[in-house]
């Protein structure tokens, strides 16, 4: 499925020439604009900063015509649904706003989220030839505002949305050889028109496997708070408060002599908020609050996160930031955990060509020591198509047994936590896009960690293997490459490919669990029916020791509008899948499961 909706933000709009015939074109463009629907509004309300956003129903061929004082091409043109036109840019060429003309009609409102439907007529690249970017527009663009529009409900001309549910969920179930059962669910409730609460679960029960029980669940409020963005930008906020819990069974082997087994369970519960907006068009802000509690039989940890992040903007085009992190965690047993990274950093504003700024950070941390350590991150925009950046933001982290547990679920003993201070950590990257949909995206990285967790499986005096983080100093290298292809005019093709080189500078040796090659591809088969869709997903890791490689085969039948048939098919091959000795955590399986939409 394309994310079409997005790429109405791209759309080019209108520019203003000779001033006799500007006057002209802008009183009969009056006539035909009309305001967003609310639906339309709600989505737009999180990246519209200032622009003037024109709607249009059925855009008739006289008026993008005219819809320019220079335009002299004639042409037919037809949308049997809605047009966006972006003035925040102005126009130069006629060929460029209409190689950028994009179909989205609307299928349902539920609460604050939006529902397309995306027949197959526009799931094809644009017959239209591109025309490249013309920069000199920037020179020669007319400063504009953004106009306050009306409900749409106001207006003389009926709403063409259906009514908005307030309500939706759906429930899966299923199971097979491996799953038994397996379930998952989805609701979501609009209190009020700017409100809203969504619940999830997913369920898997799988008693032949190592990890033989999987719950999670999660809820999220949110709730749009001060004025409407839609009607006054930067002077909103929007707060998204999350509580949750995973509960995991395991079964570990404690004797690799006799095979002997104990289970094994861990908990955690999650809790947060992020609370961000705009005081006004100069200052801007973000708090997150996150509270972990994690359980596994009898010892127990908590872990705390507090970040704070300041942008005050000048007029001159410039801002400054102040960014607060603050973690800590403790055990029951009495050992605890701190770290704290301050940073000051001044630069332009981010939705520049060149986007830059720059400063310094304080890192510190209990085990680590502090450090003051450069800052900066740079961004340049050579076309709509072509970016380049780059960055130097060494960061401070905190290894919990709720992130450590997270990596490796299997891990037995409490060694490795404490706080991680990059020493260097430098990127670089690159994105390319090739069209609305084909993209490429390159990156490199250096980090040089202090007091890293490292994870190796050690076999004790009596045989028992156990599975241990011990810190230590290390260096990782590597470089990302990955991109996003349509073929044969609505498959989507996706791939991504990770070399990598990391070490344990104390010791020089290489990480036992670090991948040094991992890549993976996955075919979305949407030219063949409607009704069916089908997936295979490739992934290969290749370890110090060893190199799993596994394909998975995923068929999606909609039966109707609110039934679905899914058909799993993982590691087909049957291929090892021990990424943690002795566990192997993904072998071949199948099954069958339906879902209900409400």
């Amino acid at each position: 499925m394309k994310l079409a909706f997005f790429m109405l933000l791209l759309i080019p709009g209108l520019a203003s020439a000779q001033a006799g015939r500007v006057d002209s074109v802008q009183n009969q463009s009056a006539a035909i604009h009309r305001p967003l629907p609310p639906s339309i509004l709600l989505e737009l309300r999180r990246s519209q900063r200032g622009r003037t956003l024109i709607y249009r129903d059925t855009v008739k061929a006289a008026d993008l015509e005219h819809a320019h004082a220079n335009d002299t091409t004639e042409g037919a043109f037809s949308d049997s649904a809605i047009s966006l036109i972006d003035t925040a840019v102005s126009l130069s060429h006629k060929e460029w706003l209409d190689s950028e003309l994009v179909e989205v009609p609307e299928l349902a409102r539920v609460g604050n989220r939006v529902h397309f439907n995306y027949p197959p007529a526009i799931m094809t690249e644009s017959e239209m030839t591109p025309v490249p970017f013309d920069s000199t527009i920037l020179d020669r663009m007319n400063p504009v505002t953004r106009e306050v529009l009306p409900f749409f409900d106001q207006s003389p001309i009926p709403m063409p949305l259906p009514i908005p549910r307030p309500m939706e969920a759906f429930l899966e179930l299923g199971g097979g050889n491996i799953n038994q059962p397996n379930g998952r669910g989805f609701f979501q409730e609009a209190l009020t028109d700017r409100t809203s609460l969504s619940l999830s679960g997913d369920l898997e029960s799988r008693p032949s496997l190592p990890m033989n029980f999987y719950l999670n669940l999660a809820s999220i409020f949110h709730a749009s708070l001060g004025s409407d963005p839609a009607l006054f930008p930067l002077h909103s906020s929007e707060l998204d408060a999350s509580l949750g819990m995973t509960d995991r069974w395991l079964t570990l082997r404690s004797d690799s002599l006799h095979g002997n087994t104990v289970d094994h369970s861990i908990a955690v519960e999650n809790l947060g908020v992020d609370f961000h907006g705009d005081a006004s068009e100069l200052l801007h802000y973000s708090i997150q609050l996150e509270d972990h509690q994690w359980d596994e039989d009898t010892v127990s940890e908590t872990s705390q996160f507090v970040g704070l992040n300041i942008a005050s903007g000048m007029t001159s085009g410039y801002q400054t930031q102040a960014q607060i992190e603050y973690l800590h965690s403790s055990l029951n047993l009495g050992d605890r955990g701190e770290a704290g990274r301050f940073a000051l950093l001044f630069g332009n504003r981010p939705g520049e060509m060149f986007a830059w700024d720059a400063g310094v950070a304080s890192l510190s941390g209990i085990g680590v020591g502090q450090s003051l350590l450069p800052v900066a991150h740079i961004r340049y925009a050579l076309n709509p198509r072509w970016e380049f950046g780059a960055s130097f933001d060494p960061r401070v982290q905190l290894s919990t047994m709720a992130t450590l547990t997270t990596i490796d679920p299997f891990l037995t003993s409490l060694t490795g936590r404490g706080a991680v201070m990059d020493k260097l950590n430098v990127r670089a990257f690159t994105n390319y896009i090739l069209s609305a949909d084909d993209a490429i995206h390159l990156e490199a990285r250096i980090v040089t960690r202090d007091h890293d967790p490292i994870f190796e499986s050690i076999t004790l005096p009596d045989s028992a293997v156990a599975a241990r983080a011990q810190p230590a100093s290390t260096r990782r290298i590597e470089f990302t490459a990955g991109g996003n292809f349509l073929l044969f005019e609505r498959d989507i093709l996706t791939a991504s490919l990770t070399l990598a080189s990391t070490t344990n500078l104390d010791s020089g040796t290489t990480l036992p669990f670090e991948p040094t090659m991992k890549f993976e591809a996955s075919y979305r088969f949407n030219s063949i029916s409607d009704m069916i869709r089908s997936s295979i997903h490739f992934r290969t890791i290749t370890l110090p020791d060893r190199t799993l490689g596994m394909i998975d085969i995923e068929v999606k039948a909609q039966l109707s509008e609110a039934v679905q048939a899914k058909l799993s098919f993982d590691n087909i091959l049957n291929g090892a899948s021990d990424f943690w000795p002795g566990y192997p955590e993904a072998p071949r399986s199948i099954s069958l499961s339906a879902r209900y939409a409400f």
